[in-house]
């Protein structure tokens, strides 16, 4: 009776190993998640020359 309790807990874990690296990499791919904040930081350590010429 515990071979079967424990086969779809091992299942779920497996899924979790999987795809939890998978959603981790694809997340930090997606360049529009993060676009704003860099180009604020960018701007923030690296002031434009001329405050008027400031585009993105």
């Amino acid at each position: 009776m515990l071979v079967y309790l424990t086969f779809p807990v091992g299942v779920f874990w497996m899924f979790l190993y999987l795809t939890f690296p998978v959603g981790v990499f694809w997340v930090s791919n997606q360049a529009e998640f993060f676009q704003r904040h860099v180009i604020d930081r960018k701007r923030e350590i690296y002031p434009p020359d001329n405050p008027e010429r400031v585009r993105l």
